[in-house]
This record gives C-alpha cells, structure tokens and sequence, in this order.
C-alpha cells in the first residue's frame, strides 16, 4: 500500500518532494528545538491518488492519522505545502485555500480536498504562469496541524525583506489569527530590530479589527472589532520583540 501519510520525527526525512515546502521547515524548525504545534502532512501522492479518483485511499490513511496525532480532535488549521512553497522567492502565501479551527475527522477531510482542488484554481494558475512555474502535473501536500489559539499572531524576517540587511531582524505582528496578517489585509505593528545593538524600532499601526475562532458555530474563522483599548497599544512588549529576537538567531544558525 501506497503510504500517503508523513508523520514528522527524529527519524523520519522530510523530503520536499513527498511533503512540499512548508511542512519540510516545519520539520526543520522541530528538528532544531522549536515549539511546533503537532502535524502530519497528506502527501503529494495522496494529492495525485484524489486528483483521480483515488481519494478514498488517502482517506483511509488521513482519518487514522488525524485520530493518532491529534488526540482529544482539537481544532486543526489545513493548508497547502506545494513543491516549493516558502521557498526563496516563491512563497505562495494567500494562493492556496486555508482552514482555520476545523473540527472534526469529516470537516478535516472536506478541507483537506478542498485545499487541493485550490491549487488548479484560476487564482492558483494565474500566478504559477506569472513565475514561470509549472502548471501541468502540480504537486502539492496538505498539512494538517493542531491550532494554536493566538492572542498575537505575526511573521518574522531574519533578514530586513526590504534592504536585504542580514543585521536587521523585521517582525510584523497583530492581535489574533495570522489570517489578519496573510489575506486579510489588516494593519500591523512593525518591529525592526538591529541585531548588533539590540536596538529597537517601533512602527505601531491604528489596528481596527482582528480574526478570531467563530465562537458561535464553534468552528471557522470570523473577523470581528478590536477593542478600543487594544488598538494603539503595541501588539508585542519589547520583552516579547527581544523573545522573538532570539529565536530568529537560532533559526538562522
């Protein structure tokens, strides 16, 4: 039997090819000491085995793993980990379809199909042929991962994105889902923090809204106001930039 499941592990090899991009440095970033939520990944021959016809196969496989590595069926965020994702220059952040707070063996197989079948979508498509990439067999995993309930979300460059300056570690946060951050088109805070010094530059945003779990249905995502005494406050403490400081030195180690 075709095993289209990838449990990550100190023994287990996160090939690209198999996994995708992301969850390969999901892999990496446990492999060196991170908190990585835990996570099994369907893999690109689950992805060809649906694409025709065979998805009862990697059904069969995803329900059992979901059970196994997720015990208790918390809520899971689904998302793509195409062949070179959050690679350099190819990020492919906000083309594939994600789900945030799914809960339950048949909404995490609803999703995981659908962040597949996101991938041949004209959104998808369009910018495979605007970076020269592929569009004919794609090639794309679908990670499975426990959510993490974020009071601050946000995403850290261990080098400045704009000047390319490896001395300057940027970091863009908000308060809630990183949803916000990603596709939602919300304001952040930014950090830019000299690595040298240890100096800090401030830049924080009028942040109005933020995405939170849909308490009401008790799954999904619903984006919903800010608190007024939350919105000019900074969404991270120095205490907290300094945290996040230290953690992108060891990554980038």
């Amino acid at each position: 039997m075709t095993k289209l499941v990838w449990h990550p592990g100190p023994d287990s090899d996160a090939d690209p090819a198999t996994v995708g991009g992301k969850a390969a440095n999901l892999a990496r970033l446990s492999r060196i000491g991170q908190r990585v939520p835990p996570f099994f990944v369907a893999t690109t021959a689950a992805t060809r085995g649906g694409s025709r016809g065979g998805a009862s196969g990697a059904q069969a496989q995803v329900d059992p793993a979901h059970h196994e590595t997720l015990a208790g069926d918390p809520h899971v965020a689904v998302r793509s980990s195409a062949i070179g994702e959050d690679a350099a220059g190819e990020s492919f952040a906000g083309i594939h379809e994600s789900f945030l707070y799914v809960k339950g063996a048949h909404a995490v197989w609803d999703a995981v199909q659908r962040v597949w079948h996101s991938a041949f979508a004209e959104r998808a498509m369009s910018y495979r042929a605007s970076r020269g990439l592929p569009t004919g067999d794609i090639e794309i995993a679908v990670v499975v991962q426990r959510m993490i309930d974020a009071r601050v979300s946000g995403v850290v460059f261990t080098a400045d994105p704009a000047t390319g300056d490896v001395h300057r570690v940027v970091v863009s946060s908000l308060f809630g889902l990183g949803e916000g951050l990603v596709s939602g088109g919300l304001e952040a805070d930014l950090f830019t923090v000299d690595k040298r010094s240890g100096a800090i530059e401030r830049t924080i945003a009028a942040k109005q809204e933020r995405f939170v779990l849909d308490a009401a249905r008790g799954h999904g995502v619903t984006r919903e106001m800010l608190p007024a005494s939350l919105r000019a406050e900074p969404s991270l403490t120095d205490e907290q930039v300094v945290g996040v400081l230290r953690e992108a030195r060891r990554i980038d180690e």
